[in-house]
């Protein structure tokens, strides 16, 4: 269609709540793997990380926890990667208030930018 004066009185479609974008190449170094089933977690520190993905058969997920001493006291899923599947944002409201911006994709991980919480 050509151009118009006009513009279009109802939007026909909108931006997705956590887009997933390919670019060529992260832009970050800090790099996490998934740790091993029945290994300990791995703290994420605030900053951007790229996060690798899930090996098949298994679920990784990035988690809000809340301790007190040693004692996990509550764990808020935020984002997760399964199957070896790209990294998604986790139902519920903190997750997308968490990751508005959504994930850049790479064929080795995605990268996260996590806000201090």
């Amino acid at each position: 269609k050509s151009p118009t004066f006009q513009p279009t009185e109802a939007q026909t479609s909108g931006p997705t709540r956590s887009p997933v974008v390919l670019t060529d190449a992260p832009t970050t170094s800090l790099a996490r793997t998934c740790p091993n089933v029945d290994s300990p977690s791995t703290q994420l520190n605030a900053g951007s990380v790229l996060v690798g993905l899930s090996a098949q058969d298994t679920v990784c997920a990035v988690t809000m926890v809340t301790m007190d001493g040693n004692t996990v006291v509550k764990s808020i899923p935020l984002a997760r990667s399964y199957n070896g599947n790209d990294w998604e944002v986790a139902a519920g409201g903190v997750g997308p208030a968490t990751f508005k911006n959504g994930f850049l994709c790479y064929s080795q991980g995605c990268q996260i930018n996590l806000p201090a919480l």
